[in-house]
């Protein structure tokens, strides 16, 4: 639910400079972020240095913006899920009306001066966001056996694998957890020796 326009808003910018002028309107904007943009994997934090670059250009029936959104963001990989930093760019179209808007389905409008972009800023940024964010592209991730973080570990960081039909063995005649292919095969599966001669 989108939240009541307040013209006071970091988001609420003036536009009764471009009324008065035929000519397109450009500016940038810096300010912090006023909320958390984005989900839990990544995301713009609140108080993030934000900057907005617009364009508006004025028509009969209202207000045509064109903007680029640029901030820092935070993150957690979902490779390896360490934290990371990053940055988004992204980029947007939006038309502001004169008319009062009659439901939510409708454009957005020009009020006492003034458009909102909070909506178009965040639906741009959020939908330029990767559904998995890497903290970097080659990043290898976790060891699938023990958790390790791999890029931290030696090249080449693995674990043997056991075959399962051992298990059983294993525990019959207290093997060793990593006992290899190799040296299970040299173990005596004959049972217990009969010691000393029969009498």
């Amino acid at each position: 639910m989108s939240r009541v326009f307040d013209p006071r808003h970091p988001w609420a910018l003036d536009i009764r400079q471009l009324q008065s002028s035929s000519e397109p309107l450009r500016g940038a904007f810096d300010f912090p972020a006023p909320e958390r943009i984005g989900g839990e994997m990544i995301a713009v934090e609140p108080g993030a240095p934000v900057r907005l670059a617009l364009e508006l250009f004025e028509t009969e029936d209202g207000v045509s913006v064109t903007g680029r959104f640029q901030a820092p963001t935070v993150g957690q990989c979902s490779r390896c899920l360490e934290p990371f930093a990053g940055s988004v760019e992204s980029s947007f179209r939006e038309f502001f009306s004169f008319a009062p808007a009659q439901d939510e389905e409708e454009a957005p409008v020009v009020i006492a001066g003034k458009i909102d972009v909070e909506q178009p800023v965040i639906d741009s940024v959020v939908l330029g966001f990767p559904l998995a964010p890497l903290c970097e592209p080659g990043c290898p991730g976790l060891c699938v056996e023990c958790g390790a973080l791999l890029a931290a570990e030696p090249p080449g960081h693995s674990h043997e694998q056991i075959d399962p039909r051992w298990s059983v063995l294993r525990e019959k005649f207290a093997l060793p957890e990593d006992v290899s292919h190799a040296e299970a095969d040299d173990v005596d599966l004959s049972g217990p020796k009969e010691v000393g001669g029969a009498s």
